[in-house]
C-alpha cells in the first residue's frame, strides 16, 4: 500500500484557547483533514480539558467527523470520501 504524506497546511487560534490545524496531501486535490482543539468545561470544578476531533473535508462542502488522524487518514486515502461524495451519507 502506498504511504501518502499529509503536509499541515495552517493553523489558527480563537480568544478561549481553541485551536484549528490543517492538512493536505497532493494526492488527493480538494481534501482537507482538519484537527479541532476546543474547551470543555469541567463538570464539577473550575477550569477545563482540551477535546480533539478530526474532519475529513471535501470542496464541496460535504465532512465526516472521527475520534483519530489515523482513523480520518485511512479513511480517506481508502477512497471512502469518495464513495461518501457519491452515495451522500449513507457511508
Amino acid at each position: 500500500m502506498k504511504k501518502f504524506k499529509w503536509m499541515m497546511a495552517g493553523e489558527s487560534f480563537d480568544a478561549i484557547g481553541g485551536s484549528m490545524m490543517r492538512f493536505h496531501c497532493e494526492d488527493f486535490p480538494g481534501v482537507t483533514i482538519t484537527r479541532c482543539n476546543f474547551r470543555v468545561p469541567y463538570a464539577h470544578k473550575k477550569g477545563y480539558w482540551i477535546a480533539k476531533k478530526y474532519f475529513a473535508e471535501a470542496e464541496n462542502g460535504l465532512f465526516r467527523e472521527f475520534r483519530t488522524k489515523r482513523e480520518c487518514m485511512e479513511f480517506v486515502e481508502s477512497g471512502g470520501l469518495a464513495r461518501f461524495q457519491k452515495e451522500g451519507e449513507r457511508v
